[in-house]
């Protein structure tokens, strides 16, 4: 009677479990009135609003992904991609051009209550389509202005399209494509090619603004600190360091310096001269032509390296920043940064395929200064494992030291974008030892480029 009794609480309380596992199922008790919910492990709400990383895909295989919902029989799904609606279900599985694309999938019930998910999804070329340059400069452009874009594999293309409105003034030389840009709104779109069979190809996003293109700065610190200017005490702290910049090449035609003033006493006036206080910048000589700039409060003013600047430092014994009434914070170098791409596609890195598609070309890139000491190479990376930048004999490129130990491996976890800065060591070790890799284990690298 006992082993009885025991046999049917547990029975009951079998019951019991299974009926509060199916109460609590979500598909069976959420009702109409109920907040839809996306479920999709993968696809939870990012930090801070960023976008989720969908996983890439090439251009030749459809964009496919199932939805969960709650409650399911009351929700629709609704998919934007560019902010244009391309599906409505569940599940979708269609084909999407190349490039990066926004995708919004937007879970709305009966009641018309929403939720949604912000997505990117990068669809890569296959080999042979159509590419346009992925610099910035060659990405931003003004309404109503007409661009040109370097590219490759162009043959054939007829048209172009800004956000799906077709360009006017298409023209090809070469693979340099020519084209006027519709007037739109600033913001950023997707650009289409069209080849004469009708097929259109991706090419990534474009920057469209009013604005001018502006360059991104790099800022390398000769001297912080603080420093009273008057006509008895000119700053000539870097008088020593300016000369040997000077012969090493790293103060030179294209660059700028950068000084961070405030003015005292009312008002100051402030050049930049050599230590015998003639103009750095176009080299003349005499008072008069010192340049001097008068300012009031807080001041940064940049003075433009040209290609008399080393030669008058070096000669006339290091540089100054004269005149009177002023304090100096702060003195840089000031170089304008833009990207170079060179490579873009996918490539899995693992112990025994490293990234080798630049190996015989980063010679030429050295002695063509492409690549050269200050420069920075800039790899787009995904997966968890460890890279590093090496010659073809696996040894550090940044300080030349050989060995494992020595390569200068960086953790991969997620996407990442990894940056490494070539020395005065780069060139004669990439040289000496065959090339150029990135190696290592347990990635996929998208794009290389050079900063």
């Amino acid at each position: 009677m006992k082993k009885l009794y025991i046999m049917l609480t547990a029975l009951m309380a079998a019951v019991t479990f299974a009926s509060c596992s199916i109460d609590n199922d979500p598909f069976l008790t959420a009702s109409e009135d109920d907040a839809p919910r996306i479920l999709n492990t993968d696809l939870t709400e990012s930090s801070g609003g960023a976008p989720i990383s969908l996983p890439k895909i090439s251009r030749d295989a459809n964009f496919k992904l199932e939805i969960i919902v709650t409650p399911a029989e009351y929700t629709t799904v609704t998919w934007f991609i560019d902010d244009e609606l391309v599906y409505t279900g569940k599940t979708i599985d269609m084909p999407v051009l190349a490039g990066e694309h926004n995708v919004k999938i937007v879970a709305t019930t009966t009641k018309g209550k929403s939720t949604y998910r912000n997505c990117t999804l990068k669809v890569l070329p296959l080999d042979g389509d159509p590419t346009l340059s992925d610099d910035a400069v060659a990405r931003h452009m003004m309404p109503g202005k007409e661009k040109t874009m370097d590219g490759k594999n162009l043959d054939g293309v007829v048209k172009v399209y800004i956000k799906g409105i077709e360009c006017t003034g298409v023209s090809l030389n070469g693979n340099k494509l020519t084209f006027n840009v519709p007037e739109l709104e600033e913001g950023e779109y997707p650009i289409v090619v069209e080849k004469e069979d009708g097929m259109k190809y991706g090419c990534g996003l474009v920057i469209v603004s009013n604005e001018e293109f502006k360059p991104a700065e790099k800022e390398t610190v000769l001297w912080e600190g603080e420093h009273l200017v008057t006509w008895g005490t000119p700053f000539n702290q870097l008088k020593e360091k300016s000369i040997e910049m000077a012969k090493a090449g790293k103060i030179k035609a294209g660059l700028r310096i950068r000084a961070y003033l405030e003015a005292v006493d009312g008002g100051g006036q402030a050049a930049w001269t050599s230590s015998w206080w003639n103009n750095l910048v176009t080299g003349l000589d005499g008072e008069a032509n010192r340049g001097d700039i008068v300012f009031e409060g807080s001041k940064v003013i940049d003075w433009d390296v040209t290609d008399v600047s080393a030669p008058k430092i070096i000669a006339e014994e290091g540089m100054f920043l004269v005149g009177n009434n002023y304090k100096v914070y702060k003195v840089c170098i000031v170089e304008t940064v833009t990207e170079t791409v060179l490579w873009e596609g996918e490539h899995n890195v693992t112990w025994d395929t490293p990234f080798d598609a630049l190996k015989t070309t980063a010679k030429d890139l050295f002695e063509q200064g492409v690549l050269a000491e200050g420069k920075t190479i800039v790899a787009t990376v995904s997966g968890n494992g460890q890279a590093a930048l090496t010659s073809a004999w696996w040894n550090n490129i940044m300080t030349g030291l050989d060995g494992e130990a020595n390569r200068g491996d960086i953790a991969v976890n997620g996407d990442m974008v990894l940056e490494w800065v070539l020395t005065d060591k780069s060139g004669p070790k990439v040289a000496a030892e065959d090339g150029m890799l990135i190696v290592g284990n347990g990635y996929t690298i998208t794009k290389v480029s050079v900063k």
